[in-house]
């Protein structure tokens, strides 16, 4: 079985952000924690520019006109790896998506959009075969090539990985299913895969 890292098309389409600046914080202090959120409450988005502040604090950059991209079935949430689906994605990945997390409700012009909080994390990540550098504390800092551990994998087809939960991986049905059904706004990274144990 092939993996992938899921990633939205900001290059091509918009990237949203909440209306209310507070309720940033609420998601990415917890979006990491593979337990589900506690009293979700549901909270406005829009389109965001790069020339707002919050954009240039996450990227570094203003060189991109995200107000003028069209909306997609997934895109980034203030530039966090935080994926936010639209309901067609949501229908259309439902099987996919129900077993690996839960999908807290965010509304976009009027229309419910979902954060997919991926709490099926997995220690899959063959750290022998991987190029990681860590901090001095052994945590991993970055992951500059990626390969799984297929036992550990299992059937899995969308996931975390313990220690690099930034990210989120999906298998090869998960891909075919976003081409089949037409999906606008997904990047997918092929990663290796050990077969080994």
């Amino acid at each position: 079985m092939n993996y992938f890292i899921i990633e939205p098309d900001f290059e091509n389409y918009a990237v949203v952000g909440p209306v209310n600046e507070a309720d940033i914080r609420v998601v990415i202090d917890h979006i990491d924690d593979p337990r589900p959120f506690v009293n979700w409450h549901p909270f406005k988005v829009e389109t965001v520019d790069a020339d707002e502040g919050a954009m240039k604090d996450w990227c570094g950059r203003d060189d991109h006109n995200f107000k003028a991209k069209p909306l997609a079935d997934l895109m980034d949430f203030n530039l966090t790896s935080i994926n936010v689906l639209s309901a067609r994605a949501k229908e259309a990945l439902s099987r996919f998506l129900d077993e690996s997390g839960e999908l807290l409700p965010v509304e976009l012009n009027g229309e419910k959009y979902y954060i997919n909080h991926v709490t099926k994390v997995l220690p899959a990540l063959d750290l022998n075969k991987s190029e990681v550098e860590k901090f001095s504390s052994g945590e991993i800092m970055r992951v500059l090539k990626y390969v799984l551990k297929e036992k550990v994998v299992g059937k899995a087809d969308i996931f975390k990985l313990t220690g690099v939960n930034w990210l989120v991986f999906a298998s090869e049905r998960f891909v075919n299913v976003v081409k089949e059904t037409g999906l606008l706004g997904f990047k997918f990274v092929p990663i290796e895969v050990s077969q080994n144990p």
